[in-house]
């Protein structure tokens, strides 16, 4: 379930291939920093979804590193995922790509554009060219920033929530162990120190212990 801040609003996107523009409806979501671009044009039809992405060691508010998943993020499971785009009627692209979004606006091919889909070459291309184009748009978005600061909040959320389900797990077993020492000191605290000469038989021990030792004066001849 989506959770936009604002209703979806008109845009055209600018492609360095025929046609030239992509008209598109994009919504922003100021929960998550996604910003959905709902497509139709005469090539290609269905929903990228856009998506601030910071490094797995530092969340940055102000990245240009961007994930684009295709299809709504109704299931984790990416060929479930309703809305994927479909490109000439024919070729249904699946997955998400994590890229730096001023890279992928000036990919000319589909190498550059860090994209594999099985399809013709000429389909290849127009694909890479509306991701380049879907780059560029997001990258001069008035509302970017806002996006990126969403998406370094969710983050954040993110990581606390693993770190209390961590920190909950390490309880569970600073508890054990404190309590399997607290049984072994009682252990030890309810038994008698055994004393040098002490039998494992549990034979009584002589009260002479220790031995003294006998002095006797030295007898000269």
């Amino acid at each position: 379930m989506r959770t936009a801040t604002y209703p979806p609003t008109a845009a055209r996107l600018i492609i360095n291939a025929d046609p030239g523009h992509l008209p598109a409806l994009i919504e922003p979501d100021l929960h998550t920093g996604a910003l959905r671009y709902q497509l139709a044009g005469a090539r290609i039809s269905g929903v990228i979804i856009a998506m601030p992405t910071s490094l797995p060691d530092a969340i940055d508010p102000t990245t240009t590193r961007l994930t684009l998943r295709y299809g709504d993020q109704h299931t984790d499971d990416p060929t479930r995922r309703p809305h994927r785009p479909v490109l000439d009627g024919a070729v249904t692209v699946t997955g998400a790509i994590t890229v730096d979004a001023h890279q992928l606006a000036h990919a000319a091919d589909l190498t550059a554009a860090s994209v594999a889909i099985n399809a013709p070459q000429d389909t290849g291309a127009y694909f890479a060219a509306v991701l380049s184009a879907l780059a560029r748009h997001w990258l001069g978005y008035s509302g970017r920033d806002a996006l990126c600061q969403a998406a370094a909040r969710a983050a954040h959320r993110q990581r606390i929530d693993g770190l209390k389900a961590k920190r909950a797990d390490l309880d569970g077993l600073l508890d054990h162990h404190r309590g399997a020492l607290a049984r072994l000191s009682g252990s030890a605290d309810s038994s008698p120190p055994r004393q040098p000469g002490d039998r494992a038989s549990g034979a009584p021990v002589s009260p002479l212990w220790p031995p003294r030792r006998v002095f006797r004066p030295t007898r000269h001849a």
